[in-house]
């Protein structure tokens, strides 16, 4: 999968950023981003409220269920790994 950043927001002044990322394939998606206590990029999507009546609502959902299916954790994983290479590449 080649994702991308798109956007980033602070979201507090202790270093927590949004990301806007760009799995391809239509699929945009925030995640919230910050450094654990051993230096390590860490988050979880921004998206938590979703409408089970809108299509895209439901394919975002899918989408971002790491803790469900393998597939998941390889979205996940992909999230943090984007962020952390466009972390690496901006110094």
């Amino acid at each position: 999968m080649d994702a991308k950043i798109i956007k980033t927001e602070p979201i507090t002044p202790d270093g927590r950023i949004s990301f806007l990322i760009d799995f391809g394939g239509g699929m945009q998606l925030w995640f919230d981003a910050h450094k654990d206590e051993d230096g390590e990029i860490t988050g979880d999507w921004n998206k938590y409220i979703f409408r089970t009546d809108n299509e895209q609502d439901m394919l975002e959902k899918a989408f971002q269920d790491a803790c469900n299916d393998e597939v998941g954790a390889y979205n996940y994983m992909t999230a943090l790994e984007t962020i952390e290479e466009y972390e690496n590449n901006k110094k």
